[in-house]
């Protein structure tokens, strides 16, 4: 209750592949990767703790209905990935810093698209994971933040598309 971080937010950038263009079933599936900056807070021992994460993530798409280079039309896609990546921790009220390793397998997610014919589109995507963090370095022997976690994340982002 006497800290609070302010705003929470997540910026990631993402990769899509369609390894088999023009084959009737395969083309459905894609792959992907992406980098994302997490900004976000978890409960460290009854304290509010910052939770800053720069992580990858791999992963796999599947379009039941178009392909997903279809222009002008709805595209709605089922995917899974998995995430590593590092983390800092900062938890202001006991003045303690840790630092983490992330992973986290298997991520879901769904989402839409719309691609038009200039190659802009956008994304809607809600995406749920559970972010396995461990820690690797603290600022004091006998700390509150926690040696591991399991921290549940379920978001919706909302992207810019550009196909090449």
């Amino acid at each position: 209750p006497l800290y609070q971080r302010e705003s929470r937010y997540s910026t990631e950038v993402d990769f899509e592949v369609t390894p088999f263009l023009k084959h009737e079933t395969l083309e459905r599936f894609t792959l992907n990767g992406s980098f994302r900056l997490n900004y976000t807070a978890f409960e460290a021992d009854s304290f509010n703790a910052d939770l800053n994460e720069y992580s990858m993530s791999l992963g796999t798409n599947w379009y039941p209905l178009y392909a997903p280079y279809t222009v002008d039309s709805p595209i709605i896609y089922f995917g899974t990935f998995i995430r590593s990546g590092f983390a800092s921790a900062y938890a202001p009220t006991p003045n303690e810093k840790g630092n983490y390793t992330v992973f986290s397998l298997p991520g879901f997610r769904a989402g839409f698209k719309y691609l038009l014919r200039n190659h802009i589109g956008i994304r809607l995507q809600a995406s749920m994971e559970t972010l396995k963090i461990e820690r690797y370095e603290a600022s004091r022997f006998n700390s509150v933040l926690p040696e591991r976690t399991n921290l549940v994340e379920s978001k919706l982002g909302v992207g810019l598309a550009y196909a090449f």
